[in-house]
């Protein structure tokens, strides 16, 4: 077999890792770094699906480093117990039963005009400069500013609340969170947690139409979430949708700016909005990779895994796979099949926010439709630096410039 070296953490990798993950696909699974790597579409999706595979690695990474420093945090242990990413059956299947009632694909719908309104009012002020950040002026207070208003949460938290998130989304990477980062995490997430109590207590018994309100009233099997886990709820709400929808955001404008031709199929209404959010979703996913750990000893996709062993999912391989996706390393808004990624995961666990995020994504694509905007990027961007399995940029300098007449 041939040798593989998978390097996640080098600046190589971080400017384009689809090269390495074209490589990675032909040498079928393999170890590195400790894990199982899989790679390929079929491969990735198999395991998704997979209940022999559990989702609570995180959490027990978590345990066994703050045993490691001789913490104890038990709002952060017990956010690995509440947060329905991390949990298996039967704890997943009826906090995702209970999930499902308040993030029906009607609800989320339901949030398209607010959606709309905030990208508009933020392109548009955007689009007065001569040049600005596109990421911390657009890309950033959007997915912030909307999931507030879901909650019926005033705006003007939002730099307080997207400092907490930023703290406590280091939890999805224990591995690389040193004592000190753990100490920031906690008093992060019960800060975060003691801010939403009080909205909690204030919703209690009321029948709003906010997701706070919803969670507290709405039944399913004669069952309904807790306090404490409407409290966390909040939380992996930003959690889940803040900088993963910022990264998509961000990715989808250097995409289209970066792809002119792809850009005139989209303002010339030959290819619909929905098609090309998905090919962006496929070609440049925010989530680039997901752990899974075998529960019993397990042959899949030609390997024999024996408990216990850790498994990476290379989300954005798979979305790069040849064996799916014709000429997959190619941008095209068009691609018929676009919707067969896996940018939000598969399966029982795939992400309960994913509507609402393509929600932002579309609404981004309306509103550069309707004004007929090019993007023209005048400085190289940045990509972000903190986290591995997160590819998005830090700063993305750029003008928009118009293209013929405003639709009305």
């Amino acid at each position: 077999m041939t040798r593989v070296v998978f390097n996640p953490f080098s600046e190589s990798f971080r400017r384009n890792p689809y090269e390495t993950y074209s490589a990675l696909r032909t040498t079928g699974p393999f170890r590195s770094l400790g894990m199982w790597i899989f790679t390929r579409h079929a491969d990735v999706k198999d395991v998704l699906r997979d209940r022999r595979f559990s989702s609570a690695l995180i959490p027990s990474l978590v345990h066994r480093r703050l045993d490691e420093f001789g913490m104890s945090c038990p709002e952060v242990t017990k956010l690995g117990q509440k947060a329905i990413v991390f949990t298996d059956n039967p704890d997943h299947a009826r906090l995702r039963r209970l999930a499902n009632v308040v993030f029906h694909p009607s609800q989320l719908e339901s949030l398209r005009p607010l959606a709309a309104t905030l990208v508009q009012q933020h392109l548009k002020s955007f689009a007065t400069q001569a040049r600005g950040d596109f990421v911390g002026q657009v890309a950033r207070p959007i997915p912030l500013k909307l999931l507030l208003s879901w909650l019926a949460i005033d705006h003007e938290h939002m730099e307080a609340v997207a400092t907490w998130n930023h703290a406590i989304r280091y939890f999805l990477e224990p591995g690389a969170v040193n004592r000190s980062q753990f100490a920031h995490i906690y008093q992060s997430l019960t800060e975060f947690l003691a801010f939403f109590a009080s909205y909690i207590a204030d919703r209690q018994g009321r029948a709003g139409a906010d997701l706070i309100s919803q969670m507290l009233v709405r039944t399913s099997k004669n069952d309904g979430f807790t306090v404490e886990e409407a409290a966390y709820m909040c939380v992996m709400a930003f959690v889940a949708g803040a900088e993963t929808t910022q990264a998509l955001l961000g990715n989808a404008m250097l995409l289209l700016a970066s792809h002119p031709a792809q850009l005139n199929k989209l303002l010339s209404g030959e290819v619909a909005v929905s098609r090309a959010a998905n090919e962006i979703l496929r070609f440049e996913a925010p989530l680039q990779m997901t752990k899974r750990v075998a529960m019993e000893d397990v042959a899949v996709a030609g390997v024999n895994i024996k408990a216990n062993d850790q498994i990476l999912l290379c989300l954005a391989a798979a979305n790069h796979d040849n064996d799916v996706f014709a000429d997959a390393d190619s941008f095209d808004i068009g691609r018929s099949n676009s919707e067969l990624h896996l940018g939000f995961g598969y399966g029982a666990h795939a992400c309960l926010g994913a509507r609402l995020a393509q929600i932002q994504l579309e609404s981004l694509l309306e509103e550069i439709i309707r004004h007929r905007w090019q993007p023209v990027v005048h400085e190289a961007p940045r990509w972000q630096r903190h986290s591995q399995i997160m590819r998005g940029l830090d700063e993305l300098p750029l003008d928009l410039q118009t293209q013929g007449e405003t639709v009305a």
